[in-house]
């Protein structure tokens, strides 16, 4: 399966991590500067290597976009390795009207200037790079309390609902939703952060998400009790989602080891429940857009 570029502009970041979410879920592999650039890592060399790894570059066009100097980096590959656009290297995606750069002119683009038209697009744009496009797990009206679904092979759960019981947190729950996939908020941190004293109950809601929405998350639900520290995060992630972690590393390593291995993988949940009021919480946290997490605490961040 061919490896894709992502082009973009820092303007249209909220898109790409869109497209990229999709498309990863759907078995494309993707080089996004965002997921796939370790930190430290000296980011032109490795914007290059990306390059000349990756068989398909597709660039999202906008005037942002055309402004910018990254864009003559790729053209210069584009146009070396493929001069007549005949091994179709270069396949754009239009998310913004602009007047697109000469050497891409030759080339047909797919509009996906509006939300409607990418989600129209989307099926095409991911079969085209080799994915295997699927529906949109359909969500139940909002405001209803979802029912209790089935979590995907692979999760690790050890609560379960208390069914008809939940009652009055209906509202909380859809705000958790919005929380974790909206590409305004979600996205940005990938972590929904239920915080509060104790009694509100934040273990149960955490649960009953996990329990009527596990199943938007195909690549498993995996419930961690944060308290037990950050071994047991990777022993029990890893031991559910069958990755072999090197245990001679630095835990920060195995951590770091844990989530590369997952970035290529569908969409997971990660519920950290409990995490202790001292200590820091970013070493938790999946450096991979394919995983997100949600955390109940005591303390305020």
């Amino acid at each position: 399966m061919a490896k894709v570029f992502l082009s973009y502009s820092r303007k249209d970041q909220a898109f790409v991590e869109r497209l990229y979410g999709r498309l990863t879920r759907d078995g494309v592999e993707c080089f996004f500067d965002k997921e796939s650039i370790p930190w430290g890592a000296n980011f032109v060399l490795a914007l290059e290597k990306g390059i000349d790894e990756c068989e398909i570059i597709v660039p999202i066009l906008s005037p942002d976009f055309c402004k910018s100097e990254w864009i003559q980096i790729e053209r210069t590959s584009a146009m070396l390795d493929d001069p007549s656009g005949l091994k179709r290297r270069m396949r754009p995606l239009l998310r913004r009207e602009c007047e697109i750069p000469r050497f891409l002119r030759p080339l047909n683009h797919i509009d996906v200037t509006t939300d409607a038209l990418f989600d129209k697009e989307y099926p095409r744009i991911c079969r085209d790079l080799g994915g295997s496009p699927r529906e949109e797990p359909k969500l139940p009206k909002r405001g209803t309390l979802p029912p209790e679904q089935h979590l995907p092979p692979g999760s690790r759960m050890p609560y379960r609902s208390m069914g008809d019981r939940f009652v009055g947190r209906v509202e909380s729950l859809w705000d958790l939703h919005d929380l974790l996939f909206d590409k305004d908020v979600a996205v940005v941190s990938g972590v929904g952060v239920i915080a509060g004293t104790g009694g509100l109950g934040k273990t149960q809601l955490a649960i009953e998400y996990a329990r009527r929405f596990g199943y938007l998350y195909e690549g498993g639900v995996w419930w961690v009790e944060a308290d037990q520290g950050l071994g047991a995060l990777i022993t029990l992630v890893s031991e559910a989602a069958k990755v072999d972690i090197d245990g001679k590393l630095p835990e920060a390593e195995q951590a770091a080891q844990l989530w590369n291995e997952l970035r290529g993988r569908r969409a997971s949940l990660l519920v950290l429940d409990n995490f202790p009021e001292k200590g820091a919480l970013e070493p938790y946290l999946p450096a991979s857009g394919n995983v997100q997490a949600l955390v109940t605490t005591r303390r305020s961040f």
